[in-house]
């Protein structure tokens, strides 16, 4: 995705007898014939002079490759210089045993966090839609703003990014919206910073502070754990 800038990319599995491949296949730059025999060296760029500039140490695809080796996976990549590139994980195993689906009462499947009423903040768009289905999939009513909020609804949690741009504080949202609604709201800040560089802005806040990237269980975890304190 990151060196498809905006062109499509295609994830899916094949069936190869008692295993599955997984496929990934984009239209983006593309690697150069004489880079492939290195990209899975640690530290190493496919980047030729006039590429964009683009986030990263070279270390992606050697973890991956060290991954795939430890799991008893291949993987391989095929690639053309702004044509695309297409990389496969195969070797993965067929599991015979059927995964159980989520319980169904009268007509109803059951959702963890159902009907939990969370103000989501969070200044990165993409970041924001992409946590606002994943709170919607697990059954929460969601408010999310993509800047400081002016008024909100009533809600159970606040989930907020610490910096919002524009010199814009997540502990500043959180504040402002406890005193809208003239109690200590449950509030969770995700942030990259390291814990002396937020301190200073925290102040006898009582918030839980995530660190990003923050991994789907651990949010789920602490959600959950925020709802059965409130309901005791």
């Amino acid at each position: 995705i990151k060196y498809s800038h905006g062109a499509k990319v295609l994830v899916g599995a094949r069936r190869k007898g008692d295993s599955i491949a997984i496929e990934i296949y984009d239209q983006g730059i593309g690697i150069d014939a004489n880079h492939l025999p290195h990209i899975f060296e640690e530290f190493y760029r496919a980047h030729e002079a006039g590429d964009r500039d683009a986030e990263g140490v070279g270390l992606g695809l050697a973890i991956v490759a060290r991954l795939a080796l430890l799991s008893g996976f291949e993987v391989t990549v095929n690639s053309q210089r702004n044509k695309g590139t297409m990389a496969r994980i195969s070797g993965i195993p067929v599991s015979a045993r059927q995964i159980a689906s989520a319980p169904v009462i009268d007509g109803w499947i059951a959702k963890p966090l159902d009907k939990f009423r969370v103000i989501l903040i969070e200044d990165d768009q993409d970041v924001l839609d992409a946590t606002r289905t994943l709170l919607g999939l697990w059954g929460c009513d969601v408010q999310s703003y993509a800047e400081m909020p002016i008024h909100v609804r009533p809600a159970d949690v606040i989930v907020a990014d610490f910096d919002l741009g524009d010199g814009q504080l997540g502990t500043d949202a959180i504040r402002t919206i406890r005193s809208q609604h003239g109690e200590a709201i449950p509030a969770i800040l995700m942030t990259g910073h390291s814990g002396p560089q937020i301190e200073q802005h925290i102040d006898r806040l009582d918030v839980q502070i995530l660190s990003k990237p923050v991994q789907p269980a651990t949010l789920r975890s602490v959600l959950s754990s925020i709802r059965s304190r409130s309901r005791g």
